[in-house]
């Protein structure tokens, strides 16, 4: 608990409960978190519930803002006077936009311990993002964290923040108990979770999955997750007469029965920070094909807890899978390593620990 004499009242503000990384990784936090008051500020309406109920109602207090980009001064102030209606000393926002809103607000709220994490590269930003983010939050920002090596870096270059305003810390996941050692009898199932956007890069999974088909592996490909990619994907499946291997399964809230009862986890991405749905899979103590993408590799250590590959190469993640598949040895030996190296490292206790390590030292200099 705070051993300092302030209560600690914290908010997470974040867009919306929507299914995504992000938003996981804010739920499972506060839901962690030991402070006097939790709030998560959601700045979309009650009607985007995706991952409402995995919100710990009875510790968490869950409020929706919706905000305009319109209306942004209005909403601003709005928000800080939520601020200082509900004593709030810490505010913790994730992404680029809820960490307009949220430090801006705080600013006017007079709130001195402001924290962001920094959940992806954001290659699509634009000179006046960067200009918002160098000149107006940065200044007022207390620590942004960063969920990977690649992203720090990445904010220390294109957003220009000074190293003694960035950290490195891994996202945390719920871990249970160590699961069994398996050998896979019949279809083997692929899991991959993740938006259906081009930083996934699912054709080539798709064309990976095809490789193994034409070679005779009986599959089937759950993707779980919704997108702009929706009509490429099932055009890409439809054509490849792939309707009984890939099966594109929308927006999923509780993905724990699909880590459950798959064999193998798979990414194909070319861009990310440090994947949730990752972590999730080294809990459930899952082998692991993936890119050597972002952050990845500083997750899972290729030919450890992973079988790591180069992105946007059909074959050599084809051929990553089928020697997981080979070989029942080497899928029990990265799927125990990995569901060790989450134990270790990546906990949501143990990482919530370290976030309010950095609240409370934050205070002591406010």
């Amino acid at each position: 608990m705070n051993k300092n004499k302030r209560p600690l009242n914290v908010c997470h503000v974040i867009s919306s409960l929507k299914v995504g990384g992000a938003e996981r990784q804010c739920i499972n936090t506060v839901n962690e978190l030991h402070a006097n008051k939790k709030f998560i500020l959601s700045l979309s309406d009650n009607k985007v519930k995706g991952l409402y109920d995995q919100v710990d109602l009875s510790v968490v207090q869950l409020v929706h803002l919706p905000v305009r980009i319109r209306t942004i001064l209005f909403d601003v102030f709005k928000i800080a006077n939520f601020f200082k209606r509900n004593e709030i000393n810490v505010v913790h926002t994730h992404m680029y936009w809820p960490n307009v809103y949220g430090v801006l607000a705080a600013y006017i709220a007079g709130v001195k311990v402001v924290v962001t994490s920094e959940h992806g590269l954001n290659p699509w930003k634009k000179w006046w993002h960067h200009y918002i983010e160098k000149y107006i939050l940065t200044p007022v920002t207390t620590m942004r964290i960063c969920v990977s090596d690649d992203i720090m870096l990445n904010r220390m270059a294109k957003d220009n923040i000074p190293a003694n305003k960035l950290c490195v810390m891994s996202n945390g996941t719920i871990v249970g108990s160590a699961p069994a050692a398996k050998d896979i009898e019949g279809v083997i199932k692929l899991l991959a979770v993740g938006r259906l956007v081009s930083a996934k890069d699912y054709p080539t999974l798709i064309k990976a999955v095809q490789l193994l088909v034409e070679s005779g592996v009986t599959l089937e490909l759950h993707i779980l997750g919704d997108g702009n990619e929706r009509e490429l994907l099932d055009r890409m499946v439809k054509e490849n007469d792939l309707q009984a291997n890939v099966y594109l399964e929308g927006g999923v809230s509780n993905t724990e029965q699909w880590f459950e009862s798959s064999d193998i986890f798979v990414m194909s991405s070319i861009r990310e920070g440090q994947p949730m749905a990752l972590l999730e899979a080294m809990a459930k103590g899952m082998p692991i094909v993936a890119t050597k993408a972002g952050g990845i590799p500083e997750t899972v250590e290729n030919g450890v807890e992973s079988i790591l590959v180069e992105p946007s190469n059909p074959e050599a993640l084809a051929n990553a899978i089928a020697e997981v598949v080979s070989n029942t040895e080497l899928m029990n030996r990265l799927a125990e390593n990995a569901y060790k190296r989450v134990v270790r490292d990546y906990s949501i206790q143990s990482v919530s620990r370290k976030l309010e390590g950095i609240y409370i030292e934050s205070m002591k200099d406010k």
